[in-house]
C-alpha cells in the first residue's frame, strides 16, 4: 500500500484513450449540477451503463469496457471516474456533503448482477473496486469534509490515529490521492491543495494569536491548537521554527545555498552539505552526533565524488538524508527506525533536522510529504493513546511547516500577496 505515496511505483500512468477522455469529461460536467442529480447520473453512468441523453458518453463507456485490457486497467479507470468528481467539489465547502454522498454509496453497494454484459462488468468493476486500496485511499478524503467525525462520541485516546488526518495539512495530498491520481494528465489535485491552503491559513492564524495571548499572559489565554504539545511545549516551538528569530534555519538554508553555488563537484558537495546537515544537532552529546553522522554518510557514500554537480543529483542527495532519518527500517516494527531516533532525541530535534533540509532543498518536501503519509496510513486504525510519540512528531513538523510555508512553496506566487496569509509569527 505504501507504493500509492511513491511516484515510481510503476502504476499505469499511460495516456488516456479518446473513449476514455469522453467519460472523464462528462463526469466532469456532472459538478455543475445538484449534488443529488450528479450523484444519480454519476451511477446511473457507472452502474447502468448509461449516460441519458448522452449517446455519444454511452457509446464511449462500451468501447471502453469492451477494450482487451479494461480488466486490467478497471480499478485505475474507476478511480478516475471518482476523483474528476471529488476534486471538483473539494474546492466548493457547500459540496462536502455531496462528497460523502459519492463516496459512501459504495459501503452499500447493490447486489444487482445486470441484465447484459457491459452493466455486469461495470458492477463487478465498482465491487472490485471498492474491496480495494485505492478506496481506502479515496475514503481518506472524507476527513477533509466539513462536519465528518465519525469518532466523535469516542474519547479521544482512544480514537483511532487516521481521525487527525485533518489537523495534519502537510499530508492532505500524499494521503487522500493515490499516484495514478498524482501524475493524471488533468489536474485533479487542485481541490485537495485548496483545502490544505485554507488549513495551512487558519492554522497560522491560530498559531498566532494563541503565541499572543501565552507571551502577554493575559487571563483570557488560549488553549494550543495541537493535539498533544502542552503550552510551553507549543511556545517553544514557535520560537525555534521561526524564520524571522536571528540565525533561523531559513536564513541558515539561504546561506547553505549561497555557499555551495559556486561548487561543481559532488566531492565538493559532500563535506559542506554534512556539515549542514549536522548544523541544528551541534549541541547534542558526541555520541548521538556520531550516529547521526554515520547515517548521513552512508547516504552520501552511493554518490561518485567525481560526477559533476546537478540539479538532480542534488535533490537526490537531499532525499537520501532526509529518508536517513524519516525512513522505515526492514524490521517487524513499521516506523522502528524514525521511532528509535524519536526516542533518542525527541520530536523536536528531528523535526529540526527535517525542516533543515527541505528549507535547503524545497523540492524533497514531496519527499518528506509522502514518508509522513506512509506512517499515518500505517498506523491509522491504531489508537491515538498507543501512538503518542508519533502524534507529538506531527505536531511539530505542522508547526514547523506551517511557519516556514511561504519558503516552501505551499503557496502560490500569486497568493504570496494575499492579506488573507498571515505573516509568520
Amino acid at each position: 500500500m505504501s507504493s500509492f505515496y511513491d511516484s515510481q511505483s510503476g502504476y499505469d500512468v499511460s495516456p488516456d484513450t479518446l473513449e476514455e477522455w469522453t467519460v472523464y469529461t462528462y463526469i466532469r460536467s456532472l459538478a455543475k449540477l445538484s449534488a443529488e442529480d450528479a450523484v444519480a447520473a454519476f451511477y446511473q453512468l457507472l452502474w447502468q451503463g448509461n449516460a441519458y441523453p448522452r449517446d455519444d458518453v454511452k457509446g464511449a463507456l462500451q468501447r471502453v469496457v469492451a477494450a482487451p485490457h479494461f480488466k486490467e486497467h478497471q480499478l485505475k479507470i474507476i478511480n478516475r471516474c471518482y476523483y474528476t468528481l471529488v476534486n471538483r467539489w473539494h474546492l466548493d465547502g457547500a459540496r462536502d456533503q455531496a462528497i460523502a454522498k459519492l463516496i459512501l454509496w459504495l459501503d452499500h453497494i447493490p447486489a444487482d448482477r445486470g441484465q447484459n454484459a457491459v452493466t455486469r462488468t461495470l458492477r463487478d468493476a465498482l465491487r472490485s473496486y471498492q474491496k480495494s486500496d485505492y478506496y481506502d485511499v479515496l475514503r481518506r478524503n472524507l476527513y477533509l469534509l466539513e462536519g465528518w467525525k465519525p469518532y466523535q462520541e469516542i474519547h479521544l485516546g482512544d480514537r483511532p490515529f487516521v481521525s487527525l488526518l485533518p489537523e495534519y495539512f502537510f499530508i492532505y495530498e500524499a494521503s487522500t490521492r493515490t499516484s495514478d491520481i498524482e501524475n493524471a494528465a488533468d489536474q485533479l489535485n487542485d481541490g485537495i491543495i485548496y483545502k490544505r491552503n485554507q488549513k495551512i491559513c487558519q492554522y497560522r492564524q491560530d498559531l498566532s494569536r494563541f503565541y499572543k495571548s501565552y507571551t502577554l499572559q493575559s487571563s483570557g489565554q488560549l488553549p494550543p491548537p495541537t493535539q498533544q504539545l502542552t503550552s510551553e511545549q507549543l511556545c517553544y516551538a514557535i520560537k525555534l521554527y521561526s524564520p524571522r528569530r536571528n540565525e533561523s534555519f531559513r536564513l541558515q538554508a539561504d546561506q547553505f545555498k549561497r555557499k555551495v553555488k559556486k561548487l561543481r563537484t559532488v566531492g565538493e558537495w559532500k563535506q559542506v552539505i554534512q556539515q549542514h546537515a549536522m548544523q541544528p544537532i551541534q549541541h547534542l552529546n558526541p555520541t548521538l552526533q556520531r550516529r547521526f553522522r554515520r547515517e548521513f554518510s552512508q547516504a552520501l557514500h552511493e554518490f561518485d565524488d567525481g560526477l559533476p554537480m546537478t540539479r538532480t543529483i542534488e535533490i537526490q542527495i537531499f532525499s537520501r538524508l532526509l529518508n536517513a532519518i524519516a525512513r522505515d527500517d526492514n524490521t517487524k516494527q513499521e516506523g522502528a527506525q524514525f521511532s528509535r531516533f524519536l526516542t533518542a532525541v525527541g520530536p523536536a530535534v528531528i523535526t529540526s533536522l527535517l525542516l533543515n533540509l527541505v528549507l535547503s532543498c524545497r523540492m524533497v518536501r514531496f519527499e518528506l510529504e509522502k514518508r509522513f503519509a506512509d506512517l499515518h496510513h500505517k498506523f491509522a486504525k491504531v489508537s491515538q493513546a498507543t501512538v503518542q510519540w508519533l502524534v507529538e512528531a506531527f505536531d511539530y513538523m505542522n508547526v514547523a511547516l506551517a511557519l516556514n510555508a511561504r519558503y516552501l512553496t505551499y503557496f502560490s506566487l500569486i497568493s504570496q500577496g494575499d492579506p488573507s496569509i498571515p505573516n509568520s509569527v
